[in-house]
């Protein structure tokens, strides 16, 4: 049985957040299409089922199948922003189950545009294909920067 069909059994009326982007991708249309307590709700009543662990890597599992490993590299982000708000919503427990796993992940969001992943393993979860993404966001990242350096000299000159 696999995740979606997991979630179809325990909670039918799931049906339509069964796939889990509205909860692990904060750049897909399902996130837009899923409100914070919503997102929160399906979160806790899946972990009733299963550890935080297991839905994130059959989620991986399910992606990569798929050749969409994109999906993947933003977890980190999505369980930074629902652990913020589990924690504004007095959700201790929620919030204390995405710490650990952030933490026993050494996944970590760093403030403004930089992401920093523990590689070695976050490529064991999500597999080699998520090298190539976190390498192409890094040239992303740094004509980003380039760009608005070249901003800032603008406007010093004048």
């Amino acid at each position: 049985m696999n995740y979606s069909q997991r979630i179809d059994k325990h909670f039918p009326k799931y049906f339509s957040y069964r796939t889990l982007r509205c909860v692990f991708d904060p750049k897909g249309s399902e996130w837009w299409h899923c409100d914070l307590e919503k997102k929160i709700e399906i979160l806790k009543n899946v972990l009733t089922i299963k550890p935080l662990e297991y839905w994130i890597a059959e989620y991986a599992k399910y992606y990569k199948i798929l050749k969409k490993e994109y999906v993947l590299v933003d977890i980190p982000q999505a369980l930074f922003i629902l652990y913020k708000y589990a924690m504004e919503w007095n959700e201790e427990d929620l919030a204390h189950t995405i710490k650990e796993f952030l933490q026993h992940t050494d996944m970590q969001i760093v403030s403004g545009f930089e992401r920093e992943y523990r590689e070695q393993q976050i490529v064991a979860v999500m597999g080699e294909a998520f090298q190539k993404h976190q390498d192409a966001y890094n040239e992303r990242l740094a004509r980003v920067e380039a760009y608005l350096l070249s901003l800032e000299k603008e406007k010093a000159k004048k």
